[in-house]
């Protein structure tokens, strides 16, 4: 054990980690929308802008997606579209829709 891993109670016996610690716990990172509001799994979101879609019909402004599910990457969700069915989205470019 080196020194900066030993740590000590207030009688000065060894312990494993102080329970009380200072260090920020780590948070994982959210999958969030244009606005930076936090998405979850089943959410409906808005495109905010027109996109260009190869080999499917485009996506409008003010299109809605359904049933929004999260992956490991926090800029991509997948979801359903009346137009294109199942589609993978930036996140940058929707917002999620007041219900």
């Amino acid at each position: 054990m080196t020194d900066e891993e030993i740590y000590y109670d207030e009688n000065w016996n060894i312990i494993d980690k102080p329970l009380d610690s200072d260090e920020p716990e780590e948070e994982k990172e959210q999958c969030v929308d244009c606005n930076g509001t936090p998405l979850s799994d089943g959410d409906t979101i808005i495109a905010i802008k027109w996109l260009a879609v190869k080999w499917g019909t485009d996506i409008k402004k003010w299109d809605k997606f359904t049933n929004v599910r999260l992956w490991d990457d926090i800029t991509h969700v997948s979801c359903n579209s009346k137009k294109n069915g199942k589609i993978f989205l930036k996140t940058e470019y929707f917002k999620l829709n007041p219900k």
